[in-house]
């Protein structure tokens, strides 16, 4: 909701928020979630796995890292047509250490690509914990070797991200150049039905329940 409906957004898996914010009609989405002819892709993906460029959506890519890549081409274009667009892209905390994370963002610091990196950081790469994923202290530091803009928010504060996504953007239109942006939170489920959360220590459950309320 804080970009402009013509500017696209590469999401994560499932994000049903983005494409009902972008006004996409509700029969047509429930017919892709059923899988049928009638939905954006004719069936193939189901769920939300799909993207539409009526709507400026580009379909997530399932190990999120390469669609990086993809929200960087996306930004030089707008860049070379002179629009003024921003192109933001999501990806977790498990794609940060995926080499696709690592070389888009050293792409759009070189070209000074207007691109928004959204990491929404919720402790755990499916079942693997940050502390076994990075050294740094903070998915925000790993900015600082690209010479990339970088800030940690509360991602649990829409009212944050809303007004930290718009504020940048407005600048970014204006003086082009990449963001990341590490969005603290935490998946208070598995990371899908199956999986469930014997994996996580009973204590962060409690922590983040007394954050969420």
């Amino acid at each position: 909701m804080a970009l402009d409906k013509d500017e696209y957004i590469l999401p994560m898996h499932r994000n049903l928020g983005v494409f009902t914010v972008r006004g996409l009609p509700l029969d047509r989405l429930f017919m892709q979630l059923q899988g049928k002819y009638n939905g954006f892709s004719k069936g193939r993906e189901r769920s939300f796995h799909f993207g539409t460029n009526e709507y400026h959506i580009v379909g997530m890519i399932s190990h999120l890292g390469p669609q990086m890549g993809i929200a960087d081409g996306i930004g030089l274009a707008s860049l070379l047509k002179k629009e003024n667009k921003v192109t933001a892209v999501f990806t977790g905390d498990g794609g940060t250490s995926e080499g696709d994370f690592h070389e888009a963002l050293n792409v759009a610091a070189v070209w000074n690509l207007p691109v928004i990196f959204v990491i929404e950081n919720n402790a755990y790469g499916l079942s693997t914990p940050v502390n076994e994923q990075y050294k740094c202290e903070d998915l925000a530091d790993k900015g600082i070797g690209y010479g990339i803009e970088s800030m940690q928010i509360d991602g649990n504060n829409i009212l944050a991200v809303y007004d930290t996504i718009k504020t940048y953007a407005e600048s970014i239109r204006n003086n082009p150049r990449p963001l990341l942006l590490e969005c603290k939170t935490f998946r208070m489920r598995g990371h899908e039905e199956a999986s469930g959360t014997k994996y996580v220590p009973k204590e962060l459950f409690d922590e983040w329940e007394r954050k969420i309320l």
